[in-house]
């Protein structure tokens, strides 16, 4: 499993108000698709007022904890493994 993190920009808001652009959301998952994936269900669809409502996704090697002072926000975590099965299909992967 890999970590990745995602930001916000200046102006994005909670849905219960809370200014989110001194925070960081981690996400540790299989790959870099399936961590904006997860991110998007569990945390954007849920918290924020749109599902798209963020800056960037990083990798762990290219982060920088210090932008953010108000450090973590979230971890989310990819729960098992999954296999690729075919490849695409309708723009999304299939899983196992």
């Amino acid at each position: 499993m890999k970590t990745y993190y995602f930001t916000f920009r200046f102006g994005h808001l909670s849905k219960s108000n809370i200014p989110m652009r001194k925070y960081w959301v981690r996400v540790i998952a299989q790959d870099y698709n399936i961590a904006r994936e997860l991110f998007i269900e569990r945390f954007t669809k849920v918290y924020m007022p749109r599902p798209d409502q963020f800056a960037f996704q990083y990798e762990e090697s290219k982060f920088n904890k210090d932008y953010y002072p108000n450090g973590e926000f979230a971890v989310i975590q990819q729960e098992k493994i999954l296999k690729y099965e075919r490849g695409y299909k309708y723009g999304k992967r299939n899983y196992r």
